[in-house]
């Protein structure tokens, strides 16, 4: 199916109507989702009604029309659509009926285009197309259909859902389903009279969708939290203007998927610990205007899940009633022991007070009514390192919560500032200057230890990503540069989709902020480095005077690819002057940067080349490279060489002394050296010791 649709938005543009009826019938015939189904019978429609368009089929156009109605009446329960046409589909529908009355009018089927206009009249007494018709006053080219209502931009189509409808149809097995809604109805500004925003959110949306039928969350709290996901996704800068998508909104559905009416995924779902304490910090938050019971359930899961494994959380929620309440944290202060270091027991209680201070005596008085010495010590030691203070001897609920707000204090302004150096990361620069800087600085924040442990990973893989950049900075080498990109893109798409599908509240309201801009800032260097690097090759003979064996020669080059560049890629060899030439030797069809490749070509001159023992031999290199991360472009280099001919019989071999040593070697005989002598006198004569005096004992290397 997405291939189809790809072959759909080409066509579009092509404007090549005959294979779009083809993907349109293919898309008709093999999609579940509804919406999808009734959009390109649509489309089909339309195409097979407009004589502009060289596809006119009035009958089957009739057909298709009619088949919409078809659909959608059959599915209206599940598409939320109402009889009384009060819902968001009324006026699409009305639309597809106008169409479908002018077809029959086309046909020269008066009555049948009377009796659709009347339907319409009935919703809407002021259409005038379905007027016209019933008062025969309405002639056909009155109406060009691509200049329909539905093109104008106030009238485009927008797909949008109802949340309630979503999980009624999750929970009923049904496949998510979406609502035509108008764009004028919309109340985010920006999206109002712009098709290309409005098309480019229709597929996004749809695709989130469409994924979510196929992952199928069988239960309340993945359905919950899968909303939470598209509402995330999609959310508007000005959330408070967007109805739907919205931090309320997704903030309701996290809570829902853990802490409403009847959840049991705690002790049964394998979502991460440090995710379900990040949705229970949120709806602590959020929820105790909507729901005080929810939200006593929400902090003391997450103050009572330090203390216990997870699947010892108490549900807290049952069929004949709530059993948590304010207090029951003091019997797990009582019984048990921090699992956890007291760090992070102390920042996620800290983060706690921050969003609702009122907890923040309650809970110190419980600590110390449990008489638990141990979590005690380890919450004051905490105090102690981080202000400075002398150590107490005696502590009660007073002195520890006035601790506690200094702390507060400490830890509020050293988040800010550590927030802050993220954010920076915003604008991202690939240079050693700022990289050594922000590295260091974000290192120094790590060190107060004001992050939960999960939270101090991820900015330690953000440093990783940073520290990848650097490599990328001071190495030369393309492949490694190329590499060190890479590994930014993929770890970081990684990491964002990671903190996404486990959430934590520095990582996911700062850290994932950031992540895109780095990716972007990766991609970008990316696509900048394979302009940059391109490949410079260079060929070389090595034998142009060459000699005949059974009336053939070889040929022998040396093709170079410059240090530094990309790689050469699906090297293709061939000659135009001698198309029958055999290559013998070539180990592979790629060069790196700074490498190079043998050639052997094996090639039989004409006997008039044989006779005036020369000729010109083509070599022609046709090879690939990279333009972007996923395009290559093809390049050929040609050039003629003039080759020399010799009769093997005639070849004289010149004995070459230097043979021997041409690579490497021990140079032993001083004629070697002929004509050197002032040039190695000069050498010697220039080594000395350091009180000045000549070097004796010495050994000297020529190269």
């Amino acid at each position: 199916e997405r291939v189809f649709l790809q072959y759909i938005r080409i066509y579009e543009k092509a404007k090549d109507y005959e294979k779009l009826l083809k993907y349109y019938n293919l898309v008709i015939q093999n999609t579940d989702a509804v919406n999808r189904k009734l959009h390109y019978l649509n489309l089909k429609a339309d195409i097979l009604s407009d004589s502009n368009k060289g596809c006119l089929d009035y009958e089957k156009a009739i057909e298709t029309y009619q088949e919409w109605i078809s659909v959608k009446n059959k599915n209206k329960i599940l598409l939320g659509i109402k009889d009384d046409y009060a819902g968001s589909y009324a006026s699409i529908e009305l639309n597809i009926k106008r169409r479908l009355a002018v077809c029959y009018l086309n046909q020269n089927n008066e009555q049948e285009a009377k009796k659709i206009a009347s339907e319409i009249i009935a919703h809407n007494p002021s259409d005038q197309i379905a007027t016209g018709i019933l008062q025969g006053t309405y002639f056909l080219n009155n109406l060009e259909l691509d200049q329909q209502p539905d093109a104008d931009d106030n009238n485009l189509y927008y797909y949008d859902f109802e949340l309630d409808d979503i999980m009624q149809n999750r929970l009923s097995n049904f496949k998510l389903s979406v609502v035509f809604t108008h764009v004028n109805d919309l109340e985010d500004e920006k999206l109002k009279g712009s098709i290309s925003v409005a098309r480019s959110k229709i597929r996004k949306l749809e695709d989130s969708l469409n994924t979510l039928n196929t992952q199928r969350p069988k239960d309340y709290r993945n359905t919950c939290l899968a909303i939470a996901k598209i509402i995330d996704q999609y959310m508007s800068k000005d959330t408070e203007k967007d109805r739907l998508f919205n931090k309320k909104v997704r903030f309701e559905y996290m809570i829902r998927s853990l802490v409403a009416e009847g959840d049991l995924s705690v002790k049964t779902e394998e979502v991460p610990l440090d995710a379900a304490r990040y949705l229970y910090l949120e709806s602590s938050a959020e929820i105790e205007q909507l729901n005080q019971q929810l939200y006593i359930n929400a902090y003391v899961r997450y103050i009572v899940s330090f203390f216990v494994e997870r699947k010892d959380i108490p549900i807290g929620v049952t069929k004949s009633g709530v059993n948590l309440n304010p207090t029951t944290p003091l019997s797990y202060f009582s019984r048990y022991r921090l699992n956890e270091s007291g760090v992070n027991f102390v920042n996620a209680c800290t983060m706690l007070f921050i969003k609702k201070n009122n907890l923040i005596s309650q809970i110190c008085q419980q600590i110390c009514e449990s008489k638990n010495q141990e979590l005690i010590s380890s919450i004051t030691e905490v105090f102690e390192t981080a202000l400075g203070i002398d150590s107490f001897e005696n502590i009660n609920s007073k002195n520890l919560e006035d601790l506690w707000i200094k702390y507060i204090f400490w830890f509020k302004q050293k988040l800010q500032d550590f927030k802050q150096a993220v954010k920076e990361i915003d604008k991202i620069e690939f240079s050693t200057f700022w990289l050594e800087h922000h590295i260091e600085k974000i290192e120094e924040y790590l060190r107060y230890n004001i992050l939960l442990a999960k939270d101090n990973e991820r900015m330690k893989e953000v440093i990783g990503l940073l520290n990848i950049a650097s490599r990328f900075v001071s190495d030369k080498d393309f492949d490694n540069r190329e590499t060190a990109l890479r590994d930014i893109i993929r770890k970081g798409r990684s990491l964002e989709k990671d903190i996404f599908e486990s959430p934590t509240p520095f990582a996911f309201d700062t850290v994932r902020q950031v992540l895109p801009e780095i990716c972007n800032v990766a991609e970008k260097k990316l696509n900048e480095l394979f302009v940059a690097y391109k490949p410079e090759l260079s060929v070389e003979i090595i034998n142009s005077n060459t000699f005949l064996n059974n009336r053939e020669c070889e040929l022998r080059f040396v093709l170079k690819n410059k240090l530094y560049c990309q790689t050469v890629r699906e090297i293709e060899i061939s000659s135009t002057s001698h198309a029958a030439c055999i290559m013998r030797d070539i180990n592979k069809d790629y060069i790196k940067g700074g490498n190079d490749e043998t050639l052997i070509i094996a090639v039989k001159p004409t006997a008039d080349q044989i006779s005036r023992k020369a000729f010109q031999f083509n070599l022609t290199i046709k090879y690939k490279y990279l333009v972007s991360p996923d395009d290559t472009i093809e390049a050929c280099w040609s050039e003629d060489f003039s080759i020399n001919l010799f009769k093997e019989a005639d070849f004289i071999e010149i004995n070459n002394p230097y043979s021997a040593i041409d690579t490497s070697g021990e140079v032993r005989d001083e004629n070697m050296f002929f004509g050197r002598d002032e040039f190695i006198a000069g050498i010697v004569n220039t080594l000395r010791n350091k009180d000045n005096t000549l070097l004796r004992s010495k050994c000297i290397a020529l190269f």
